[in-house]
């Protein structure tokens, strides 16, 4: 017998056509009657951060001992012990993240591909981009510094004004690093946007070239082209007529086929970690490397997995069981 324990939270079920409905309620927040899912947690705003020096982040737990990984096993085990296929959680997606905002539907499957370290999908990333928004960016007043694109959205958009159309909403874009990751088609790379400068950094685990990809690298040119257009901040004349740079970073490589979207997901981190506005062309001094370890990728996966326990079990209002 397990028993599952998540300090101040209280536990509900109600069955409703055919579906189990597991509210979990944080004590003195108020009902939204009108939705099952509630989202009333707040986040505080820090000003920005105009030193751009390195901050410290604090890493997970080194592994290779039994009291570095705490999460991931309770997660495996609430996920078996909890949730049947085809449930899910929906955690809404802050437009001062993604410049737009949404409901991620992340389902049980989804949960179960970093649980056994199979390829990711679209939902896991995205996830952690919002772990990185929750815990790093907007606490230490980075919220004018990064921010992202949501992988779904670089997914769907064939032409790149949907990219734009983010981009354009709120000015202080143009003084931000946006991390895009995006995937190509089972297989996960990272671009970081610097919009002053027009450049756009490439980072791919497999080393491979954007010009293998040129429908996709032109519709990034696209987007950024239209945001020069119509942007009402001034770009020299110079910089208008220029093409949009790339940058093929020489990043640590992956060395078998599902590991791309856990190098993405370090990435980023580590992107925000060093706090810069450009990113070396040989990496990071700190974090270069051949290629991440085992314990560097499961570092990233605890990470997750306890943003998962402690902020969307514990501060999401439902999760929705198939009954």
């Amino acid at each position: 017998m397990y028993l599952f324990s998540l300090p101040a939270i209280k536990f509900t079920s109600i069955f409703l056509k055919g579906f189990a409905i597991l509210r979990v309620q944080i004590p003195g927040q108020s009902q939204n009657k009108g939705n099952n899912i509630q989202h009333s947690v707040e986040y505080s705003v820090s000003s920005p951060n105009k030193s751009n020096k390195k901050f410290k982040i604090e890493e997970s737990p080194k592994v290779g001992g039994s009291a570095g990984i705490a999460n991931l096993p309770f997660l495996d085990m609430y996920v078996k012990k909890m949730m049947r296929v085809g449930s899910l959680i929906q955690i809404k997606m802050e437009e001062s993240i993604f410049g737009e905002e949404f409901l991620e539907q992340l389902r049980v499957e989804s949960i179960k591909e970093i649980l056994d370290h199979n390829w990711l999908s679209a939902s896991i990333i995205t996830v952690f981009s919002r772990y990185l928004y929750d815990k790093f960016i907007s606490p230490n007043g980075l919220i004018n510094k990064f921010s992202f694109i949501s992988p779904h959205v670089s997914r769907e958009d064939n032409l790149g004004n949907g990219i734009a159309k983010i981009l354009l909403k709120d000015e202080e874009f143009k003084d931000k690093m946006i991390l895009a990751p995006c995937n190509l088609g089972k297989h996960w790379v990272l671009l970081v946007i610097n919009l002053n400068a027009e450049v756009i950094y490439y980072m791919d685990p497999l080393n491979g070239e954007p010009t293998k990809h040129q429908n996709f690298k032109t519709k990034f040119e696209n987007a950024l082209q239209i945001y020069r257009a119509n942007s009402s901040s001034k770009v020299p004349k110079v910089s208008k007529s220029k093409k949009i740079s790339w940058q093929k970073i020489k990043c640590p490589r992956q060395i078998n086929g599902v590991d791309c979207g856990y190098f993405v997901m370090r990435f980023m981190k580590e992107v925000i970690m060093e706090n810069e506005f450009m990113i070396p062309t040989n990496y990071f001094f700190d974090h270069k490397c051949r290629t991440y370890s085992h314990d560097k990728l499961t570092e990233v996966k605890e990470d997750w997995a306890t943003y998962v326990v402690d902020d969307v079990f514990g501060k999401q209002e439902a999760v929705i069981l198939p009954n």
